[in-house]
Formats: C-alpha cells, sequence, structure tokens
C-alpha cells in the first residue's frame, strides 16, 4: 500500500530513490486507519491521478463503504477495472461503488444527502493555469475550485460528515494566478467551515507538482516521445516534484489529527531542491535513449525531428517561460503565513486563512461569476483577496506547444 520503491522516471523528476514520506505512513498507520476504518468514505474526483492513487491505497484500510465519484466516465471505468483487478481488492470487506457525478453539479447535493458518507475527501479540482484563458472556464474554475466546497459545508453534508479533507495546491500561496486565487479562496472557504463546525476534521493540504500526473508537462514529454512528435519546455521555471505514490501519503498523513483545520506543507528541505524543468526534459530524452537538443524554433524542430531521432537525437523546444500566471519558482507558504511545527518533522502546518465578512466574500463570488470579462474577475477577486497579485501576459501556455 505504502511504495516501497521509485521507478527510474520517478527518481528523475523527484531525485529520491523511494518515496519520502512512506516511513510516516507506516508509523501512524493506526491513527490514520482510525479515521477511515469502518467509515463511509466518499472520493470526490477520484478519476484523477492522485485521487484515484488514493482511492486505491483506500483499499489497504478498513472502511465500511468507499463511494468514488467522478465528472470522467472514462477514467472512471479505467479506475473501475484497476481496483477491481488489484490485489488488495479481494482482501477489503466493505462495499466499493462508482458513480459518474461532477462536484459541481446539482446532483451533488442530493449524492451526499442520500449517502451519508462520514469522511469526505475532495480531489476534484481544475488544476491549469491555462483554463484561465476564457471566461467561460474561470467561471467553471470557481464553481468547481470554491463554489463545490462551499456548498458540501452550507448544505448539510457536515452535519453527518465527521471528517473532510480537501486538496490544495502550491499555487494558492501569494497566488500569482486564477487557478492559485480559486483553491486559496477554497482555503477560505475551509476555514469557515471549521469556524461553524468546529467538531468535525477539516484539513487540506498544499504540495509540489506530482510527477507525471495526467496532463502534467512530465507526463506530455513522454507521451510526446513515444509518438515521436515534438515538445516544448519554459525556461528558467523551476519546480518541485513528488510522485504520485508521495502525493497519496502526504494526503493520507493530512489526516491526522495535528492537521485538522490546517493544511500540510512538506518541508522543502526534505524534497529535493527545485529544479528547472528543462533539466527533467533533458534527463528524460536520455532516459529514453537519445541526446537532447535544444531548439528555439518550433516549425524546425518539426522538419528536424524525423532525421535526428534517425541519428539517436530528440529536439526540445525551448519557450520563454513568459507566460499568464507562470511564476520562475513556487513556495509552498507565503511570507506571511505561519508555517507550524508539527509531530512530523517532513510536515509543517499552515493555519486556514480566517475571512471576518463572510457576507462581502459571497458577494465577490457572485461578482466573479457575473463577470462580463476578466478584468472584472480579477477586481473582485483582489478585492477579498489582498493577497492575489495576477501575473499577467500577452502570451497563454496552450498559444504554443
Amino acid at each position: 500500500m505504502i511504495g516501497t520503491e521509485h521507478d527510474e522516471l520517478d527518481r528523475i523528476a523527484t531525485g529520491s530513490a523511494a518515496p519520502r514520506f512512506g516511513e510516516i505512513v507506516s508509523r501512524r498507520l493506526g491513527e490514520i486507519g482510525d479515521r477511515l476504518n469502518g467509515r463511509r468514505v466518499c472520493v470526490l474526483g477520484g478519476a484523477g491521478s492522485i485521487g484515484g492513487r488514493f482511492a486505491m491505497d483506500l483499499l489497504g484500510f478498513a472502511p465500511a463503504e468507499v463511494l468514488v465519484c467522478d465528472k470522467n466516465e472514462n477514467g472512471l471505468t479505467d479506475l473501475t477495472r484497476d481496483m477491481r483487478a488489484d490485489p488488495r481488492s479481494r482482501a477489503f470487506g466493505g462495499k466499493l461503488e462508482f458513480f459518474c457525478l461532477d462536484v459541481a453539479s446539482p446532483e451533488m447535493a442530493d449524492f451526499l444527502a442520500a449517502h451519508g458518507p462520514e469522511v469526505i475527501l475532495n480531489f476534484a479540482a481544475l488544476k491549469h493555469v491555462r483554463t484561465e484563458k476564457h471566461l467561460h472556464s474561470v467561471r467553471y474554475m470557481l464553481r468547481t475550485n470554491v463554489m463545490a466546497l462551499r456548498a458540501i459545508i452550507a448544505d448539510g453534508a457536515l452535519a453527518r460528515a465527521r471528517t473532510l479533507f480537501s486538496i490544495s495546491t502550491d499555487k494558492a500561496a501569494s497566488p500569482a494566478n486564477v487557478m492559485g486565487a480559486s483553491k486559496r479562496l477554497g482555503e477560505y472557504v475551509m476555514g469557515h467551515g471549521k469556524a461553524v463546525h468546529p467538531d468535525v476534521f477539516i484539513s487540506s493540504t498544499r504540495f509540489a507538482n506530482v510527477a507525471y500526473s495526467n496532463g502534467s508537462i512530465l507526463q506530455s514529454i513522454v507521451t510526446r516521445l513515444r509518438e515521436r512528435q515534438v515538445f516544448g519546455v519554459p525556461a528558467r521555471i523551476r519546480r518541485y516534484f513528488i510522485s504520485q505514490a508521495e502525493a497519496s501519503q502526504i494526503c493520507l498523513l493530512s489526516l491526522l489529527g495535528e492537521f485538522d483545520g490546517g493544511i500540510s506543507i512538506p518541508r522543502e528541505d526534505l524534497l529535493a531542491p527545485d529544479v528547472p524543468i528543462l533539466d527533467l526534459a533533458r534527463s528524460i530524452v536520455a532516459r529514453h535513449g537519445y541526446d537532447p537538443v535544444e531548439m528555439r524554433d518550433e516549425d524546425e524542430a518539426r522538419s528536424a525531428l524525423p532525421g535526428m531521432v534517425a541519428s539517436g537525437r530528440y529536439p526540445i523546444v525551448v519557450t520563454g517561460g513568459d507566460t499568464v500566471g507562470e511564476k520562475p519558482q513556487e513556495v509552498f507558504h507565503a511570507d506571511f503565513e505561519t508555517a507550524e511545527p508539527t509531530r512530523e518533522p517532513a510536515l509543517l502546518r499552515v493555519p486556514f486563512p480566517e475571512l471576518p465578512d463572510w457576507g462581502r466574500f459571497d458577494a465577490a463570488l457572485a461578482a466573479c461569476l457575473d463577470a462580463g470579462d476578466m478584468d472584472d474577475v480579477l477586481d473582485a477577486m483582489g478585492g477579498i483577496m489582498p493577497e492575489f497579485h495576477h501575473l499577467g501576459s500577452h502570451r497563454h501556455l496552450d498559444q504554443g506547444i
């Protein structure tokens, strides 16, 4: 369940031979189990990379029911087959069910009321910075990352549930893009939920980029290499990386008592130093048996690709790294936040942000959803979240490869 080693691609991305949080999970397995064993557990966004890995790891515990929801019907079907085929499912004595549902849909409230889960684990999210290019996508992002969480708290689900966990992102610390800002707003929602429901365990986590997760740049590099297609990598952009096994482990650890009312974050010095994505691209290309060759022109790289592959070389199109919302480096907590020590030196706790005027918060969210253009959205977000400093640019991520 915990994972004892990384494969070679994971080692390239993380700089670690084995998952770095597995020993802690093993040592505190009983405490984590106390929150899950014998419970009705609902996993929202369960067909994504992190939610799916976490749902698989749940089979190693003893919940009475596991209800997995996701809007991605094909992904949910794949996860169903994977979980049914996993050897742990034979030992799992509980009820396992899968539901094609969008966390932001009106059916979600009815679903939670009908099934009454005692533990709600929310992995559903719009997670890409590029999504902020279009206003309609931004509205859906806010409904998914903020309003859905707000509804879980406001619609009575926490009258039945005793545990709520919802994943955040390192981009919520001093957010520079709308995605990060939306996840920061979700942290405000969880803080409000904890204030209203002090007896309910509520926690979150921010962690590094998850290597080779769905839609990630490292996954794209591997796919492009397999398909013999060109790919682009931004210059001057550095990131921390963790594996999918480590992501699930951090989420499990976020269910420990010391994270109630707060956000778990990894200690930066425990992780490998944040690395230039371009360096990782070179290593991945080399791992696939090619000599990496950096190029600047996308069309030139496409034309040269067949001949380069034949001679054991592969082009990497180096882009400017100057697109909307992309900070050169990410952090796990802002300068104005307190990162508190916990029982585990590998993890710190950041308290949920407090919002004194909840009515103003709801009004600002309504203004975002009714906004006529992106400037109105940015103004409304900035009005309730002074830590939001949007990093603008004339270029968007989806304008290149």
